[in-house]
């Protein structure tokens, strides 16, 4: 079975868009477009890793940009 990875994206206006840092380009993945692996800390100190996560089953991302 291939793992299926749903992304989620919800469109907020920036006006201050923040830029890459250099030497990355930002850029969106395509439809049906293998998704990097990712990995970020948690809560209890250790690593989250996507491709991790894959391995047990299908992955949803869902990126939330919050005004606080």
């Amino acid at each position: 079975m291939i793992p299926t990875l749903l992304l989620i994206a919800i469109a907020v206006p920036n006006p201050t868009r923040p830029t890459p840092p250099e030497g990355i380009e930002a850029r969106a993945l395509a439809v049906g477009a293998e998704a990097p692996d990712v990995a970020l800390p948690t809560a209890q100190g250790g690593t989250w890793s996507l491709h991790e996560a894959l391995r047990s089953g299908p992955a949803v991302l869902v990126f939330y940009r919050g005004h606080w």
